[in-house]
């Protein structure tokens, strides 16, 4: 998107369906969903994710810790855009009760006949977000752990993955998932020197808005829309025929 690389990277998709987003992703190392069976607020949001790019357990947790801090110090200084979700990627996983034997002595009275760790934390850059309220889901990609362009291409390259790969699992289903990459659009992080830049250069002499990604996402869950899965559309206005141009690609 010109003039902003700022993460988390965002892409609205057309999956409602919690436990079929986990069903897409349950071959991935790692898969996790965070679902809640309450109606109100407190449920209004699940979250889904798979593949780890750290994975810490049992004697690691030093380790652990001083990752999530490196990150999380990162996080703070970096200008991120705001989201609706209030997760888009960090840590999942869990404190086993047995955790408390690293803080403080507890005498052992039962056998430990499972043998799970005290904890596993997974660190997530990709992180699929469903808004009950609204019926809306995202792909989200925090870009860790690169940093700069490297971390934007990957970034975006992740997310389209992600959905292609959830289509192919879930299309035995009948369930399809798109990804939508929408261009500049008209959300609260556009400078006015950005907006005037940018509509200078704009193909269809305007800026993207919430509507046209929504319309788009509308069509893909309605009946006339069923037959396409696996794709990621792009709703930019026209940006990406620019991209074309600049790389020489244009007509002579």
């Amino acid at each position: 998107m010109p003039g902003q690389r700022g993460f988390p990277l965002e892409r609205e998709i057309s999956v409602a369906e919690p436990l079929a987003a986990l069903a897409s992703l349950a071959r991935l190392p790692g898969p996790f969903l965070l679902h809640s069976s309450l109606a109100d607020e407190r449920g209004r949001w699940s979250f889904f994710g798979a593949d780890p790019f750290a994975l810490f357990r049992a004697e690691r947790y030093e380790r652990a810790v001083a990752s999530f801090r490196a990150f999380a110090q990162r996080a703070r200084t970096e200008e991120r855009p705001a989201t609706a979700a209030p997760f888009t990627g960090g840590v999942v996983g869990y404190w086993a009760y047995d955790f408390g034997r690293r803080l403080e002595k507890i005498p052992s009275v039962a056998a430990d006949d499972l043998g799970l760790p005290d904890f596993v934390l997974g660190f997530y850059d990709v992180v699929g977000a469903i808004d009950h309220a609204a019926g809306r889901a995202f792909l989200y990609s925090s870009g860790l752990p690169l940093a700069g362009e490297i971390a934007y291409a990957a970034g975006k390259g992740a997310l389209e993955w992600l959905a292609v790969s959830a289509a192919a699992e879930l299309a035995p289903r009948g369930i399809t998932v798109n990804a939508i990459d929408p261009g500049p659009t008209e959300t609260g992080w556009i400078s006015a020197e950005l907006r005037e830049r940018l509509l200078r250069e704009a193909p269809l002499g305007r800026l993207g808005r919430p509507v046209d990604s929504a319309s788009l996402v509308a069509f893909l869950c309605s009946d006339r829309g069923g037959f396409v899965t696996g794709q990621v559309l792009r709703c930019d206005g026209g940006w990406s025929t620019l991209r074309a141009v600049r790389h020489g690609r244009d007509p002579e």
